[in-house]
């Protein structure tokens, strides 16, 4: 999945890649041999964004389980648990309508 504003770059530089050794079908293999520009290719980390929560976030815990998972609460009483690889949260709790202050996992499954 290439980012639409990057899309033109990648085919041209495949293009020149495939033409001259006579290539037509692509594959995986290909494209990984041609060595396309990695910032053409890849979304940066700074680019990606998570749904926030209706008021400011006062606890953020990484999961010790799953490095790419972490739990956030907020002022909106919601308790969040969100994917780094994912926009959306996998897990909304709505607590009500108190302010939550910390979020913490526990250290034992």
């Amino acid at each position: 999945r290439v980012h639409p504003s990057s899309q033109a770059k990648v085919i041209r530089h495949l293009t020149k890649y495939c033409t001259p050794r006579g290539l037509k079908d692509l594959s995986a293999r290909i494209i990984f041999k041609s060595k396309p520009p990695p910032t053409e290719v890849f979304q940066s980390a700074t680019d990606s964004a998570f749904d926030p929560h209706v008021g400011p976030v006062y606890g953020l815990d990484c999961s010790p389980f799953n490095h790419n998972v972490f739990a956030s609460c907020s002022a909106d009483g919601q308790v969040r648990i969100s994917n780094m690889l994912q926009q959306h949260p996998v897990i909304t709790i709505d607590v009500g309508n108190d302010y939550l202050f910390d979020v913490k996992w526990s250290k034992v499954r």
